[in-house]
């Protein structure tokens, strides 16, 4: 939709706030992108402090299948808390569901977390799949 203004001091002022929506239509995708590789480095990371646990797994028998979930269930279980009580807070920020001015947003809220829950579950499917894959003795050898 394309207005013409001919009012100089109504152009002056929706000038600045065309710009802001034109940067906005590009960094959104940006910050989306990297908030998800955030989400995916941050479950890594904590795999990856558990590498002493899943080598104490390993070395009392348990297989690389079920030392693999027992990793995985605590970053996905808690990462589906903390995405259900942020789509909460929205809903009670916004007013419940509504046919207010966000009813339009919700299939962007729903993308947003569909992709944030893939992008956990990469993260952890890959960190676990390290973890594990290595010998158990060398995760528990203390390095200088």
């Amino acid at each position: 939709v394309r207005i013409i203004l001919w009012d100089e001091e109504l152009r002056l002022a929706v000038e600045p706030l065309e710009v802001s929506i034109r940067m906005m239509e590009i960094l959104y995708p940006v910050t989306l992108v990297i908030s998800l590789l955030v989400a995916a480095g941050i479950t890594a990371l904590f795999v990856m402090l558990s590498a002493k646990e899943s080598a104490i797994m390993r070395v009392l028998g348990t297989s690389k299948l079920r030392s693999r979930i027992m990793l995985s269930l605590p970053n996905l279980f808690s990462s589906l808390a903390g995405l259900a009580l942020g789509l909460l807070a929205i809903l009670i920020y916004t007013g419940w569901i509504g046919a207010g001015p966000t009813a339009g947003i919700w299939g962007t809220r729903t993308l947003c977390a569909v992709l944030y829950l893939l992008a956990v579950a990469a993260g952890t499917a890959v960190s676990v799949a390290v973890v594990t894959g290595r010998n158990p003795l060398e995760l528990l050898q203390v390095k200088e």
